[in-house]
């Protein structure tokens, strides 16, 4: 049975009175039940009616033949037959002699149309004094049902919604959804919440769903119209009126969906930025309320995210577009828009400014540093990734730029390749980073465009112009007579001795040695591989260097790696080991088995391929596995392809960790070692005609003739090639050639991707050694989180806006992992009182200093703070969500939000 037009379950109730224990010394349940508007009267004569001794329903309503009131009819409540008696005027004396002599044992349900207390000339005074009493309006069972407080506040606020709470749906949803229920403001709050579908029922939330109301109605109107019908239908405008003026300052129609929209998102932007720069907005900007604006817009952003589909980015772009933004904020200096958030053109306007500036050659190092810490936090970060991506890159290309410009002054090869291998190859790295990023951002068709083309061809300027042709005239000044005579730069590791430095050290305790070629892959790849392992495995990783055979090309770098005496070139082009040929993998395993029987040579392509029994079969047994893949080298070839060598880098480092994988969990495997044929230059900009040496630049018909190398007859001669002696390789009979610095030979092939020649990217390629470890064993190192520590030593807050300091603790890199955590300050109960933020602890500098971070947020709306109660700030795992830390705050604003808006 039902209260009428609500899901408030009378019998239920009634059934918890019965079958509740009886009071000590009592010997039934007596309880009356007060409806004295006679709301429940229907409600009543079908219980009676209920099965009883066969007793009607008609019986309970009859008055009978005067002898007393009623027929007797029970019902059953709570595990026990209760019997059900109408109250009448004029039948009180019967009545009570039916309670006090005729019902001995009997459990009984009085309905009366009386107030509860109205005793005088009641002649059931007595019993109404020691009997239970049930009140069973509906105000009262709308209380009991919500559980909030029964007080003439929240009452009048119920009897305001009546027609709100007539349907079980939306009442259900408003008990599910309410947080407290003490005053008018909770029951109207709870209301809204429910009409405009928000998640909770604070302030915040109420105005972030309605706000994306507001943006649907941009495009669909009848979206805002059915909203103000219901906020109509049940009374509820008038509150959200009161909550649009006292949280956000809106003094407008609430209908108008880009009014207030206009108004909410330029007071949140004058929340951050100076509100003085926005001249000519001001009639829609409410300072005082800048900061609740702030956290309604953060709300939004939380719940509709942040890509181009959302209605918050609909929004924002179409106030942008009214308000004409993009070009108020680019005639602003970087200094006045470091800290201004929520409109998408910040991004645009402050990356617009430091790529045009970079781009003319100004030194903005300090401004990228801070433009890039400052924004990964605030909203549209992540639309404009590709952009900060880009300029991430061009900060360290510049930085190395400004600090290296007399770096180039070394004398000795060695030298050159130890600065190489600890230091310039960040350079390397530095640029594929920004040509991978500015590659992804040609597709985003933003206004960005031509300043992030202008800033490609600075990079490329850089890179091409200054960085590879100083650092490779650097090398060759000190290694051309070497080369002349040895075909090699002397005091460093050499390919040709791969095997015996780097495999036959590893043989031994009867498991297999795992080497991996990657074919293309270069030191920077390398070091990245060998850091990329050391944080997704247990084991460890170490990485080094061996200069490349020349030329630099996938046949003599194949053969170099493999175990022999001596390499031999013959006229048809091919390379031997010990006169075995090294084409083929089939023809490479027999190399390998010719030193150690038990060698195997695969195909990394047909690895995977297997199913893991087969994996552990082709292992079981030997000693040496040679495991071949060719993402880098592949993708580079082809003037087209080569645009997208940098994507295949990511695709070699997800190969060569599966292949470490393979070889531990499936092979048995203790050690893995990774290396490569040989390198690869690469640009982005095409080289121009002038950056090419024509093939006739030797004085006799080539017989060879590569994009940086040549082989002619012996005794040829050549002004604008560097002659390099044949003789690892087995090719005295010719003459070699390789082109300077980093120009090409004009010959069929990629204008971008090439390598043969001896550059430092093309001979020096990388040996990553990889060992597994297991938990307990003494080289094990665990991995962890990155942590973050509080660098802000007060703890009190006197602000509904305010910021804190963090710092990372460690550098991120090898076994420390990087995290996300979620920061927001709690009250004593654990209900959260400001927005929540993520920092994303990612920070690989060694120096603290560069490890810092600081993080806005906003205090709730709506809620009272006490200066003597208990916050903390918590810290809790954006991906497990346990709590890392907390720490003690006190909250003491000027004034508490729900006595400054008393909405």
């Amino acid at each position: 049975m039902k209260a009428t037009g609500g899901n408030l379950d009378v019998r239920q109730q009634l059934a918890e009175r019965f079958s509740a224990p009886l009071p000590e010394c009592a010997q039934r349940h007596i309880v009356i039940w007060h409806d004295p508007e006679g709301e429940f009267e229907e409600e009543f004569a079908q219980l009676a009616g209920v099965a009883g001794e066969g007793a009607a329903a008609e019986g309970a309503a009859d008055a009978g033949d005067g002898d007393g009131p009623g027929a007797p009819a029970t019902a059953e409540l709570g595990g026990r037959q209760v019997r059900c008696i109408p109250v009448r005027d004029g039948e009180l004396f019967a009545t009570k002699l039916l309670v006090n002599r005729q019902s001995d044992g009997q459990h009984l349900l009085l309905y009366r149309r009386r107030a509860r207390g109205e005793l005088e000339g009641d002649w059931l005074a007595d019993v109404e004094l020691y009997a239970g009493h049930f009140q069973a309006d509906y105000l009262s069972l709308l209380v009991s049902e919500l559980e909030v407080d029964d007080t003439s506040e929240v009452r009048g606020a119920l009897r305001e919604y009546a027609a709100f709470f007539r349907s079980q749906k939306r009442t259900a949803k408003f008990k599910a959804k309410l947080s407290r229920g003490s005053s008018e403001r909770d029951i109207a709050l709870g209301v809204l919440c429910v009409l405009c579908d928000a998640e909770k029922d604070d302030p915040t939330t109420v105005l972030a769903a309605y706000a994306n109301c507001c943006a649907e109605a941009l495009e669909q109107p009848e979206a805002l119209e059915q909203l103000m019908e219901l906020l109509g239908k049940y009374g509820a405008l008038e509150p959200l009126g009161r909550l649009l003026l006292h949280i956000a300052g809106y003094q407008g129609q609430p209908d108008d969906a880009r009014a207030f929209l206009r108004h909410l998102l330029l007071s949140a932007l004058s929340a951050t930025l100076d509100p003085g720069k926005l001249q000519g907005l001001e009639r829609s900007i409410a300072p005082q309320n800048a900061g609740y604006c702030f956290g309604v817009v953060n709300e939004w952003r939380q719940r509709a995210g942040e890509d181009k589909s959302s209605l918050l980015y609909e929004a924002c772009c179409a106030v942008e577009a009214e308000c004409d933004l993009p070009k108020r904020l680019s005639g602003l200096p970087l200094a006045d828009l470091l800290a201004a958030d929520v409109f998408p053109c910040v991004n645009e306007t402050l990356l617009q400014q430091l790529f045009e500036s970079v781009s003319r050659g100004s030194d903005r190092r300090a401004d990228m540093k801070q433009v890039l810490e400052g924004r990964r936090s605030m909203m549209w970060h992540g639309l404009f990734e590709v952009y900060f991506r880009c300029l991430e890159a061009a900060a360290k290309v510049q930085g190395f730029f400004l600090d290296h410009t007399q770096a180039f002054q070394l004398g000795q090869s060695a030298d050159i390749w130890r600065a190489y291998q600890e230091d310039w190859w960040q350079m390397d790295a530095a640029y594929r980073c920004f040509c991978d990023a500015y590659r992804r951002s040609i597709l985003d068709l933003s206004r960005l465009d031509d300043a992030a083309r202008d800033l490609c061809s600075w990079v490329d300027s850089i890179y091409t112009n200054w960085f590879l042709g100083e650092s490779n005239r650097c090398w060759l000044d000190a290694a051309y007579y070497q080369f002349e005579v040895l075909g090699h730069a002397e005091g460093i590791p050499l390919q040709r001795d791969f095997y015996r430095d780097h495999v036959m050290p590893a043989l031994g305790g009867g498991k297999c040695v795992v080497v991996g070629i990657c074919d293309g892959m270069r030191y920077g790849v390398g070091r990245e591989l060998a850091e990329y392992l050391e944080r997704e495995t247990k084991g460890n990783a170490e990485v080094s260097a061996m200069q490349a055979v020349f030329p630099s090309e996938t046949k003599f770098g194949m053969a170099a790696l493999l175990p022999h005496r001596a390499l031999s070139f013959t006229e048809e082009g091919e390379v031997l080991a010990d006169g075995m040929p090294t084409r083929t993998t089939e023809e490479r395993q027999r190399v390998l088995q010719a030193m150690r029987p038990a060698s195997r040579a695969v195909q990394f392509s047909d690895l995977v391929a297997m199913s893991r029994d087969q994996q552990r079969q082709l292992a079981e047994g030997q000693e040496v596995l040679y495991v071949y893949q060719n993402t880098i080298d592949k993708a580079g070839h082809g003037d087209e392809a080569g645009q997208d060598v940098f994507g295949a880098c990511e695709q070699a480092l997800r190969d060569m960790k599966a292949l470490v994988d393979i070889a531990v969990k499936h092979m048995g495997a203790r050690q893995v070692i990774i290396t490569a044929d040989h390198g690869f230059l690469f640009t982005h900009k095409g080289i121009s005609e002038i950056d090419q040496v024509a093939r006739d630049a030797l004085s006799e018909a080539p017989l060879e003739v590569h994009r940086r190398y040549l082989r002619g007859p012996a005794g040829a001669s050549s002004g604008p090639l560097l002659q390099v002696s044949g003789q690892p390789v087995g090719g005295e009979r010719w003459s070699w050639w390789a082109a300077r610095e980093c120009l090409r030979i004009k010959a069929p092939g990629s204008k971008h991707f090439v390598h043969g020649g001896i550059s430092l990217q093309e001979l020096c390629v990388p040996v990553v050694r990889f060992k597994n470890s297991r938990s307990g064993a003494k080289d094990y190192v665990s991995k962890q989180s990155a942590a973050i520590k509080l660098l802000s030593s007060n703890h009190r807050v006197t602000s509904n806006f305010f910021a804190l300091d963090f710092f990372q603790t460690e550098p991120v890199g090898g076994k420390v992992l990087e995290a996300a955590y979620e920061l927001c300050f709690t009250d004593e109960t654990g209900r959260e009182v400001s927005d929540t933020q993520v920092l994303r602890a990612d920070k690989a500098d060694a120096d603290q200093r560069d490890r810092q971070f600081r993080v806005r947020f906003n205090l709730k709306p709506g809620l009272q703070f006490d200066s003597r109660a208990a916050y903390k700030l918590v810290v809790r795992s954006a991906a497990t969500q346990a709590v890392e830390w907390s720490e003690p705050f006190t909250i003491d604003v000027a004034f508490g939000s729900e006595e400054g808006f008393d909405w």
